[in-house]
């Protein structure tokens, strides 16, 4: 997990460098499969399965930064 969230960080940087994130976006989807097939999850499938439940949810106007959050649903914190 050290590996994507380093990842996850460089591409937040490019993001925001405002410059080609190809790179990191594919270093940080390559890391993602294979947490995925090592967990035994077929991410195709669960990538569908929440795209079928987030198109049922109701959701926010977007906030300062353009984020919409889903409404009535329980946020965990960690």
């Amino acid at each position: 997990m050290a590996h994507l969230i380093e990842e996850v960080l460089e591409l937040d940087q490019a993001l925001r460098a405002g410059g080609d994130v190809s790179d990191e976006l594919a270093d940080v989807a390559i890391l993602t499969l294979n947490i995925a097939h090592m967990v035994g999850v077929d991410l195709g499938d669960a990538v569908a399965q929440k795209h079928r439940l987030n198109e049922r949810r109701v959701w926010s106007e977007p906030d300062s930064l353009g984020r919409c959050h889903a409404v009535g649903v329980e946020e965990v914190r960690v």
